[in-house]
């Protein structure tokens, strides 16, 4: 079965094409912005070796990190980050939410925009809605009002509202 996006495009050959130049960066551990968005890569590509690998050079650094700012970054934020994606990648949609949720006002300190960052409110958001947990859920519906308010007439948001009601009613 392929893996299809939202809009039902196959985009399991994108994931593949995006591994290929990521996967050659795995170890650099850079910045934690380029390694949550290298396993992005490789859990789309079902790659998981290279996820498990991304993960565990991001735990090492993280034990020992000197004075690198980034890998200092990987013990407060970075690994609970890839262990959040890696959680709902395999459909442990409460384990991704009790990770995420408390890192939510740090996410800001891994670099990028605030547009680039949103995929990890997303990522939150449909954790949460997709969790068995009711108090994941009453969350989620939280964080989709306070998304509401603070991006009106978001065309992202109104689905997101549409999907959550249509899980829980």
């Amino acid at each position: 079965m392929k893996a299809m996006g939202g809009g039902g495009v196959c985009v399991q050959d994108r994931w593949r094409e995006l591994l290929q130049v990521t996967r050659p960066h795995t170890d650099d551990h850079v910045t934690l912005f380029n390694d949550l968005h290298f396993l992005m890569a490789s859990l789309g590509a079902k790659e998981s070796a290279t996820s498990q690998r991304l993960l565990e050079g991001l735990q090492e650094l993280a034990r020992e990190p000197g004075d690198n700012h980034q890998h200092q970054l990987a013990g407060t934020t970075g690994v609970a980050m890839c262990q959040a994606l890696m959680e709902y990648d395999q459909g442990h949609y409460d384990r991704a939410v009790q990770l995420l949720y408390p890192l939510r006002y740090r996410v800001v300190n891994i670099g990028g925009s605030d547009a680039q960052r949103d995929v990890f409110n997303q990522l939150l958001i449909h954790a949460a809605v997709k969790s068995e947990n009711k108090h994941h859920q009453k969350l989620g519906r939280c964080l989709l009002l306070e998304r509401d308010a603070t991006r009106p007439n978001s065309l992202l948001t109104g689905r997101l509202m549409r999907r959550a009601l249509a899980l829980h009613d």
